[in-house]
């Protein structure tokens, strides 16, 4: 009877590790590599120490030559794993937090100039988003300032399933409006207000344009504030 093996010796630290420590390799008779995993990654860094120039060269070659295609492919798998890639983001940040800020100062301020033609030319290409940013950003900061029970959602989304129709005088938004301080344009509304106890939540939120908006403040008997989205 053939026994069955649940262990290998790594030919380079030549310590004894279950078969999980070491990558599967078809060209090997066992199917797997000689090496564990761990001496192979010291090995590429070692190696990439030592041909850092020449890796870079070669990697932003074979980019410019495929670049719509890694595009494409980078759509496709961020759309397929997106719930996966945001919780390994957050895992990793949270675990390299000092690190990667101290990282993130470091190249700010020597990239200074560069990250501020970057800021403006991304903030002109993209002005719907450039919106939905500091819409969400200005909601979350009120929220945490009234200590409110917060749901991440794009306030535009709101927007969208109420028509971008003000739920109180029945007039149409106009979300096209550069003045944002404009009586048509459309603002995020907390039904119940969050100093009240309201939660800053896609079912305690609707469309109001801003002269309403401002006319109801944090009023609870201004129209009809007892409708809830499911």
């Amino acid at each position: 009877m053939n026994e069955i093996i649940l262990s290998k010796r790594c030919t380079k630290c030549q310590e004894i590790k279950t078969l999980s420590a070491f990558s599967k390799d078809k060209s090997k008779k066992d199917d797997l590599q000689c090496a564990c995993k761990s001496c192979r990654a010291k090995q590429k860094r070692i190696y990439y120490k030592k041909n850092r120039n020449s890796i870079l060269k070669k990697q932003k070659s074979y980019y410019q030559n495929n670049k719509q295609e890694i595009i494409g492919y980078r759509r496709i798998y961020y759309a397929e794993n997106k719930q996966n890639i945001k919780e390994y983001k957050h895992t990793h940040y949270t675990k390299n937090k000092q690190k990667l800020n101290e990282i993130g100062r470091i190249y700010r301020k020597t990239h200074k100039s560069e990250g501020y033609e970057l800021g403006r030319k991304w903030r002109k290409d993209n002005p719907d988003k450039v919106k939905i940013i500091s819409q969400k950003a200005t909601q979350k900061r009120r929220a945490i300032k009234q200590n409110a029970k917060i749901e991440d959602f794009n306030p535009f989304e709101v927007f969208e399933r109420d028509n971008y129709i003000c739920q109180l005088c029945g007039i149409r938004t106009r979300p096209d409006f550069k003045n944002r301080w404009h009586p048509k344009y459309p603002n995020l509304d907390h039904i119940i207000p969050l100093s009240k106890g309201g939660e800053h939540s896609k079912r305690n939120s609707q469309c109001l344009c801003s002269r309403c908006n401002h006319q109801k403040h944090n009023k609870t008997d201004f129209g009809d504030q007892m409708r809830l989205f499911g």
